[in-house]
């Protein structure tokens, strides 16, 4: 009789990334969603950006993604600051939202698409709660 054991560990490959542009080709409308970016970081098939602005700023982001892939928001009280999971540089960049968009990128890794966003916003500094509003 022959035993095997197989240890089966799943890692993550995440990293900061220098900028706020994507390092594979995407849609072409994703680019100009970006404005207003202060950090971004990407795990796997996931790349998660902070940005700074007001509400109208957010709405039309919120548009221009959800024409693309579905969109879910969440909206906290308070503040929040750009922060990557793994630590590294403490910032203390103020922001408004977090977008975290997942993107298929097939077996060659290299053209993706949008398959979805999950959006974060915080109502503490530039975006006020009274001016969301969703459909």
């Amino acid at each position: 009789m022959i035993a095997v054991l197989v240890a089966s560990a799943a890692f993550a490959l995440g990293r900061d990334v220098d900028g706020c542009e994507l390092d594979w080709e995407a849609q072409d409308a994703l680019p100009a969603l970006l404005a207003g970016c202060v950090h971004h970081y990407a795990v796997d098939a996931t790349d998660v950006f902070f940005f700074e602005g007001d509400a109208a700023a957010l709405l039309a982001q919120v548009d221009g993604l959800a024409a693309l892939a579905p969109v879910t928001v969440v909206v906290h009280p308070g503040t929040t600051v750009a922060r990557s999971p793994w630590g590294g540089p403490t910032r203390d960049i103020p922001a408004d939202w977090r977008a975290a968009l997942d993107f298929d990128c097939g077996r060659r890794g290299r053209h993706c698409r949008l398959v979805g966003s999950r959006m974060e916003v915080w109502t503490g500094g530039h975006v006020d709660a009274a001016e969301l509003t969703f459909p």
